[in-house]
């Protein structure tokens, strides 16, 4: 069988015009080439190849059927190698394998569900501080997902520095974006901004969790938060823990990507709500309907529209709007031969906006995650948590808290445009946020 050739955009000074693309938005030029020039697409960029791929299958053989050919770029390990280590993220074949067995049982069901009532906890104390009028959304989901992950993994020792970590994860997110997307990575010791903002981060993040593990570590059993339980964690077999480096690397892992992604579907979320007041409405009387109300100092009952709408709202604005990986040897893909070195990319984006996969895919419509679905959504044809073995581990603690916040805010407010034509743009750091951070006008119930 012979092999195809993938079609693309035509490249210009080596491929200087597609690089300016990407650097000033990813998601419009991925998703512009897939309408021009079909499912699989192929471009150069200075000498490096980049194939794409946006269908169901396509996605499945990159990131199930090719994986031992395809890992993550070298790119991303270089810029968060030297910020996270070479954890669960980074990592990939005999380590990735000897790091998610280890770190699978932190991730249970009854593990993360443990930690409800800490969300809960997070988003009363933001919004019940909130007053009506003009609301900053994207900062109150910000801190309500980077405090919950926070209190999840260090308890009440964050109580003090509350402040502090909001301020230096967001600056460390935005030093991390800009040099993924940097086509040279400078050395950690230069003393670039971005540097020194790497540099402080880390510092700072070593100074809070080293005697917070030394202090697990003297009492084991004394800890019931998500740093005793990695430093509890045993791979199985040959009883290997993990060290104090690889523990903060891990915990600064779950801080960064767990609280920034979550952040980003909540303030979309929000955005979809006000937009659809018939829907928030609806959600609106579900949560105050008896069956979920708190009783006896336990969590509320979430509606499962709560989750309907977080999950759609992950299929319109996936916080990853592709996947990456770079191949390690020569492969096949979809019939068209990859070489090794190659980028290869799912586009996450351009799939949850077809409507071969979704009916009427811009609109929004919660029902297509009811039980049963309003339509059969296609096997991998939903990606925010990515598919197969390196699909996201913190996928339940994320549906949980993105849920909870949507009630515990809809207990409390509606959700109003600050004016008829607010429609905000779609920017691409670590997830997809609203361009700006989005405010909204909010009312008190």
């Amino acid at each position: 069988m012979s092999q195809l050739t993938a079609p693309g955009p035509p490249a210009r000074a080596g491929g200087i015009n597609h690089l300016r693309a990407i650097r000033a938005d990813f998601r419009t030029f991925s998703h512009a080439t897939h309408q021009a020039h079909g499912d699989i697409v192929a471009y150069r960029v200075l000498g490096q190849s980049v194939y794409q791929f946006a269908t169901p299958e396509l996605a499945h053989e990159v990131l199930v059927g090719r994986a031992r050919s395809l890992h993550k770029p070298d790119n991303h390990k270089r810029a968060f190698g030297r910020v996270i280590g070479n954890n669960l993220f980074t990592s990939d074949g005999a380590d990735w394998i000897a790091r998610r067995r280890l770190l699978s049982p932190v991730f249970l069901p009854q593990v993360i569900d443990r930690y409800r009532a800490t969300v809960v906890r997070q988003a009363s104390h933001v919004f019940d501080a909130a007053a009506e009028g003009e609301f900053d959304i994207t900062r109150a989901a910000s801190k309500i997902a980077l405090l919950s992950v926070a209190e999840a993994l260090f308890g009440a020792a964050i109580n003090d520095v509350v402040d502090d970590i909001l301020e230096v994860t967001g600056r460390l997110q935005g030093a991390v974006t800009r040099q993924i997307l940097s086509p040279a990575l400078v050395p950690l010791w230069i003393p670039t901004r971005d540097n020194r903002t790497v540099r402080s981060a880390l510092r700072f993040f070593h100074d809070l969790m080293t005697p917070l593990i030394a202090e697990r570590r003297r009492a084991p059993q004394g800890h019931d938060d998500l740093l005793a339980a990695l430093l509890r964690a045993t791979d199985g077999e040959g009883g290997t823990r993990l060290s104090d480096k690889e523990a903060i690397d891990e915990a600064l892992t779950m801080l960064l990507a767990g609280s920034d992604t979550t952040a980003a579907a909540l303030s979309w979320s929000s955005y979809l709500l006000a937009t659809h007041p018939e829907i928030q409405q609806q959600l609106a009387t579900q949560i105050a309907a008896p069956e979920h109300a708190s009783g006896n100092g336990a969590p509320a009952p979430v509606p499962e529209l709560a989750g309907q709408v977080f999950e759609e709202t992950m299929r319109i604005y996936p916080p990853a709007v592709s996947i990456a990986r770079q191949a390690v040897e020569p492969v096949e893909i979809g019939g068209v031969a990859i070489p090794a070195g190659a980028l290869v990319f799912v586009s996450v984006y351009t799939i949850h906006h077809d409507e071969r996969w979704f009916p009427d895919p811009e609109r929004f419509d919660p029902e297509r995650f009811a039980t049963p679905p309003a339509h059969e959504i296609p096997d991998h044809a939903y990606l925010p948590f990515g598919i197969g073995p390196r699909a996201c581990i913190g996928r339940r603690f994320a549906l949980m808290e993105g849920a909870i916040v949507l009630t515990e805010l809809l207990r409390r407010f509606s959700l109003h445009l600050t004016s008829p034509t607010q429609r905000p743009e779609l920017e691409t750091t670590l997830s997809l946020h609203p361009r700006g951070g989005l405010k909204l006008r909010v009312a008190r119930r």
